[in-house]
This record gives structure tokens, C-alpha cells and sequence, in this order.
């Protein structure tokens, strides 16, 4: 059995369920009979992140992607901007330097040209640099 969450509206589905939460061990599914759209998407993810701790990577303005990547000796963070626009984003972990610049020390909140790419070296502190620890 599940969670009701959102019913639809009028039309020929009135009043059924469109999105269900269901408990399934440990975790939860999310089933999705419409597209909410993206806004509605967006919180969800947040939600259920939060729920299990886990934080975004940066905050700010839609088409940023942040991709993390990391080896055995140190930590990365991709981050793109997808847009022909300038877009302003706010980074949760520190940048040593940007490997493709050589900038060092960025700041968290950063302002980025349409489409540019910062492969950020991350500082030490931010992260576990062993994998194994990783959960």
C-alpha cells in the first residue's frame, strides 16, 4: 500500500491517484502516473535527499550541472554550464583550483559564461579522500 501524494484533477482520471510513496525496505519508491514538471521534480529530489542526509553540491540558477569525481588520491567536482547565458551558482565544497584555468582558491559562489566548464580540484578538507570510507 502506498502514499497518496498528489491526485488528479478533472478529466477522466478525477480524483484518482497520480503520484503514490511506497515503503520498500529500507528506501521508498516514488511512482509518478504524470509528469508534475520540473519545479515539482526539483522538490522532490530535495526532499528525499534530505530525508537521507544527503546535501546538494551547489545551489543556484537552472542549467549547471555538477558532476563529482574523485580517484584514490583526490576530488573533483565537473561543473558545466548548459546555458548560452551567464548563470550564477553557489558551490557547497571549496576549490583548490580549476585544473583547466589553473586558477587558484575559487570561491564558493561563482558567476559562469555560457558554456563554460570548471573541472575544480577540491580542497582536502571537504571531502574523505579514501574511497573505502565512502558511504
Amino acid at each position: 500500500e502506498g502514499k497518496v501524494l498528489a491526485t488528479y484533477k478533472n478529466g477522466m482520471h478525477d480524483g484518482q491517484a497520480a503520484i503514490i510513496e511506497t515503503k520498500v525496505g529500507k528506501g521508498k519508491v516514488i511512482f509518478f502516473g504524470t509528469d508534475p514538471g520540473q519545479e515539482a521534480l526539483k522538490h522532490f529530489y530535495l526532499k528525499y535527499a534530505d530525508e537521507k542526509g544527503i546535501q546538494p553540491l551547489a545551489k543556484g540558477d537552472d542549467q549547471i550541472v555538477v558532476v563529482p569525481r574523485s580517484n584514490r588520491k583526490d576530488n573533483y567536482q565537473f561543473i558545466i554550464n548548459l546555458s548560452n547565458e551567464q548563470k550564477e551558482i553557489e558551490l557547497a565544497a571549496s576549490i583548490k583550483e580549476d585544473l583547466l584555468t589553473g586558477k587558484k582558491e575559487l570561491k564558493k559562489k561563482l558567476a559562469l559564461e555560457p558554456f563554460e566548464i570548471i573541472i575544480g580540484k577540491l580542497k582536502q578538507d571537504n571531502f574523505s579522500t579514501d574511497i573505502d570510507d565512502r558511504k
